[in-house]
């Protein structure tokens, strides 16, 4: 909702409704804020293939200024780092689990495999940033090895670890060809 009608009308509907309004009062406050009903919003919104031009700018999470991962070779990235609850650039708690982050820009769409390895039960996971990231359907956490279409952009990298121990952590992303486009047939001899 933000993204389509930007922030202002979102604040105007939180003020409008009470904390736990009816679906028909919610529906009505919504009308008469975005002047339209929120099934057909919806509906747009579900069938929506590409990022309007005009979509406001959602802030991203903090984590999306992550810092920077260079490539360390042709379209291939790979970020290992120790995970200690104690360290610089790792978050969370010895009692859950604690993650390190950094970004990767991805210079092309492709399809890329991801790796994830490491003590225990390290995983990888990587998120889009940008405009529009509902349209982007990489968001996942992908264990051991995954392959996953991606486009041109930005996207924040994740390990995860167990909280309680020290582990050693990896993950490995690199571009192994272009997405295939499941509705065109093989071109047979």
């Amino acid at each position: 909702m933000v993204g389509r009608f930007g922030l202002d009308r979102f604040e105007e509907l939180l003020k409008a409704v009470p904390h736990r309004p009816s679906g028909e009062r919610f529906r009505r406050e919504f009308a008469e804020v975005y002047g339209e009903g929120l099934d057909a919003v919806v509906e747009e919104f579900l069938a929506m293939t590409e990022c309007p031009e005009d979509a406001h700018s959602v802030p991203l999470p903090p984590i999306c200024g992550a810092p920077r991962l260079e490539p360390t070779g042709a379209e291939t990235w790979l970020y290992t780092r120790v995970l200690e609850c104690s360290m610089d650039g790792v978050v969370g708690s010895r009692d859950e689990h604690v993650l390190g982050h950094v970004t990767i820009d991805l210079p092309s769409d492709g399809m890329y495999e991801l790796a994830s390895f490491g003590d225990g039960s390290v995983i990888g996971a990587l998120a889009p940033c940008g405009p529009c990231p509902w349209l982007r359907q990489a968001e996942g956490i992908y264990d051991s090895q995954s392959f996953v279409a991606l486009i041109e952009g930005r996207y924040v990298l994740s390990l995860r670890g167990p909280g309680d121990e020290t582990s050693l952590a990896g993950v490995m992303l690199r571009r192994v060809g272009p997405i295939e486009d499941p509705e065109e047939p093989d071109s047979a001899p």
